[in-house]
């Protein structure tokens, strides 16, 4: 699905498109500020911040349910101390 998220915003890979840039770069055809201004530079800052995000997300997706665990987990151990302490004043 990222994939496809990725294609339909015309969006470039800095590993990917590098290849492809360098590659005219090299031939030639386009000069190096072209190279870093318009594609590498912006194109490494979305890669970074799109990255961190999407790891975030997943990192996030994952440990949701531990932590809904172990509060559950919380909350009823204090309602059995709760309890012990009613029946020790009876």
């Amino acid at each position: 699905m990222m994939t496809w998220l990725v294609a339909l915003g015309d969006l470039a890979h800095i590993v990917v498109g590098s290849v492809e840039v360098l590659y005219l770069v090299f031939a030639g055809t386009l000069p190096w500020q072209e190279f870093l201004w318009p594609f590498a530079l912006p194109t490494l800052l979305g890669n970074i911040t799109g990255g961190t995000l999407i790891f975030a997300l997943i990192s996030h997706a994952q440990i949701r349910n531990d932590m809904s665990e172990a509060a559950k987990a919380k909350a009823k151990a204090e309602q059995k101390r709760k309890e012990k302490a009613q029946k020790k004043q009876q």
